[in-house]
């Protein structure tokens, strides 16, 4: 079975050029090139203010490996960052 990997964001990065090339682009080339040793994923990371939402990125993203696109890791609170 592949490995999860997910590319992860925040909202305010949603359509900025950046987010396009770090994650939507590289998340497709690593998809063509290492997909079947790996099932590629791009998800929001929601705000900590955000608890539910949180809980269920963590659970969707449970032994996957995680790859935080610049500041999106600093939306979590302190209390997340040792769950992922």
């Amino acid at each position: 079975m592949p490995r999860k990997v997910v590319f992860a964001y925040r909202i305010g990065q949603r359509t900025m050029g950046g987010k396009v090339m770090r994650v939507d682009q590289l998340s497709a080339m690593a998809k063509s090139y290492l997909g079947g040793r790996y099932d590629f994923e791009v998800a929001l990371a929601p705000k900590y203010t955000r608890p539910r939402m949180c809980n269920q990125f963590i659970n969707a993203s449970r032994d996957a490996i995680v790859v935080f696109h610049k500041s999106a890791a600093a939306n979590w609170g302190a209390e997340y960052h040792d769950k992922i």
